[in-house]
């Protein structure tokens, strides 16, 4: 793990020295099976292979080569696809005047790390406002996404679509001849969680031009904050996400990281700031002022969630520890609003719709029949 770490460290610093990375004997007798496959369960392995690859593969086992070039290859195949797929929606939704984000994807890539295919990524994220929403999913169509037959089945009715739109905050869309997956937002996150301001974001926006087009994506502020929701709503068990936290802040001033810190204690985020930038520091090496980060491992909430994604980070799997995860959810934000809020996104569970049919005029009655529901599918998993 430390080894894995320290690669993406230097990748995520642009001044680093990766060339002798793997030089000296301070990795002799590692254990380069289980760095592959801790490179897996992070989903890093086209990153591990670019730092590699420019430290010349020194000392790299053929068997470990071998899967992260083919890893890398993958990777650059995707990325040429959801490029193009990024350049076609953006070109139609500007036409449109449709006012859209593109989230984390194609343009994060090239910004943090010159490059698409060095962030794994399965699919496009695209922001939009709420109220343009009928006409964002019509674009889609019109270039050839179909709405995943899933979300269909779980929200025919008008009280499930009501609950539906309440509990998430994105649809998906697939592209059959391209196999490209598009998501589709109508908020960055829960609004109790991260409010957003969709008119400053766009006045502040900026521009990406990975080809021809022009791709926006939050200012820095807005876009370290939501990668930092993003990833402490995880509980940070990928080091990928923490990869994106520590090239953010390896390019930022003291001064924007004071002034962000700044804003995440007014809104009450400073849990969800300061665990970004404590374990971005300790295990990526990020470089931060001293004093300021003192301080945000000194902050009480920040530091428990710390303690708590340094577990998760040693899971095998997300899904061993969900009590873990809940437990991260809760200390994500403090307050009655952001706690009721995740109370009432919990009521409801669209699978429970599809294992119990109920009319819209029972389905309040959904309330009961989810803890039966929940305990039924954890025994039968």
């Amino acid at each position: 793990f430390r080894f894995l770490a320290e690669c993406l460290g230097r990748l995520a610093d642009p001044d680093s020295d990766r060339a002798r990375v793997v030089d000296g004997e301070r990795w002799a007798g590692l254990d380069w099976t289980l760095v592959g496959e801790l490179a897996a369960r992070h989903r890093v392995e086209a990153a591990l292979a670019r730092v590699l690859e420019e430290a010349g593969w020194r000392e790299i086992p053929d068997g470990l080569r071998a899967a992260l070039k083919s890893s890398g290859r993958r990777e650059a195949v995707r990325a040429l696809v959801q490029t193009a797929e990024s350049e076609r929606v953006a070109v139609e939704m500007h036409r449109r005047d449709i006012r859209f984000f593109i989230l984390k994807g194609i343009p994060l890539g090239h910004l943090l790390f010159a490059s698409a295919a060095v962030r794994q990524s399965k699919d496009i994220d695209l922001l939009v406002d709420a109220a343009d929403m009928d006409r964002a999913i019509a674009c889609l169509e019109d270039l050839g996404f179909d709405q995943l037959e899933r979300e269909r089945e779980l929200a025919r009715t008008p009280r499930q679509r009501e609950a539906f739109m309440r509990m998430r905050s994105d649809l998906g869309f697939l592209n059959p001849a391209t196999k490209a997956l598009v998501e589709l937002h109508w908020r960055p996150a829960a609004p109790e969680l991260f409010p957003f301001d969709m008119e400053a974001a766009w006045r502040s926006r900026e521009i990406v031009r990975p080809n021809k087009a022009e791709m926006p994506i939050l200012p820095p502020a807005s876009q370290f904050l939501y990668l930092a929701c993003h990833g402490a709503g995880h509980a940070w068990f990928r080091l990928k996400w923490l990869l994106d936290i520590a090239a953010m802040l390896n390019r930022m001033s003291a001064a924007d990281l004071a002034a962000i810190w700044a804003d995440s204690k007014r809104q009450r985020l400073d849990a969800v700031v300061g665990s970004a930038t404590v374990l971005a520091a300790a295990l990526l090496g990020a470089r931060i002022e001293p004093a300021l980060l003192e301080e945000m491992a000194a902050n009480p909430r920040a530091r428990r969630l710390v303690d708590l994604s340094e577990k998760a980070l040693k899971r095998p799997h997300p899904k061993e520890y969900s009590l873990l995860m809940l437990i991260n959810r809760l200390r994500l934000k403090p307050g009655l609003n952001y706690l009721g809020g995740v109370a009432r996104g919990s009521m409801y569970c669209p699978q429970d719709w599809q294992d119990v049919p109920l009319p819209d005029s029972l389905f309040p009655l959904y309330v009961f029949i989810r803890p039966f529901a929940w305990a039924r599918r954890r025994l039968s998993s």
